[in-house]
């Protein structure tokens, strides 16, 4: 299927650091339906609790409402409902740099994705955010951000060639970042995991 875009309420200041493609899904979790004129879509279907905005009514498509009360954030809910539908790439903007126990929420539901299943990340003006189990994959360069990597679980055993500081065979824990703020020297990044699962963040050098 085509990829599915999930937009959170959390700020964003700059609606040009991703193109959207015009075959996207589009889910609007609460607030984040705010987001939608800045990006230039149209949403397919908009649910959440509504606590924090107004019921829209100017879209004409599918509007789910939930209680306040309940157990799953709403970005969880837009997250499950991509899942159902079938989507195995699911993107999520608007999810950090507002409240912090949001954007570690959005990390976990991030994981969520990442368990059922599906590729998924998560966007904003500053940060890429990705996940890598066991395997081998090629990142590709971008001389204007930093490339971290962070252990997921309690350790990852990790080789990473193509950067300003390489591994091999390395343990890395999840209770110490050493993999913050590595850069690229080449104009892939590769890396190998043998055990374990680690985030992959790409992050702007220069704040927007």
């Amino acid at each position: 299927m085509s990829e599915c875009y999930i937009f959170g309420g959390a700020k964003i200041k700059n609606y040009n650091f991703i193109k959207i493609p015009n075959d996207a899904f589009i889910i609007a979790a609460d607030s984040g339906v705010s987001h939608l004129k800045g990006f230039g879509v149209e949403p397919d279907i908009i649910m959440g609790d509504f606590d924090s905005c107004e019921v829209p009514t100017e879209y004409n498509c599918e509007i789910v409402r939930f209680k306040p009360e309940k157990d799953d954030t709403d970005l969880m809910i837009a997250v499950k409902k991509a899942i159902s539908l079938g989507f195995d790439n699911i993107f999520i903007l608007g999810a950090t740099g507002g409240r912090f126990d949001h954007t570690i929420a959005a990390l976990q539901t991030l994981e969520f994705v990442y368990e059922h299943g599906a590729y998924g990340a998560i966007f904003d003006e500053n940060n890429a955010v990705y996940i890598q189990d066991v395997g081998k994959k090629r990142y590709k360069a971008d001389k204007s951000c930093y490339f971290s990597v962070l252990s997921l679980t309690d350790e990852s055993v990790i080789s990473i060639r193509g950067t300003k500081y390489e591994l091999n065979e390395a343990v890395i824990v999840r209770s110490f970042p050493i993999g913050v703020s590595n850069e690229f020297s080449e104009k892939y990044a590769e890396i190998e995991l043998s055990k374990g699962k680690i985030l992959i963040i790409y992050s702007k050098k220069q704040v927007l």
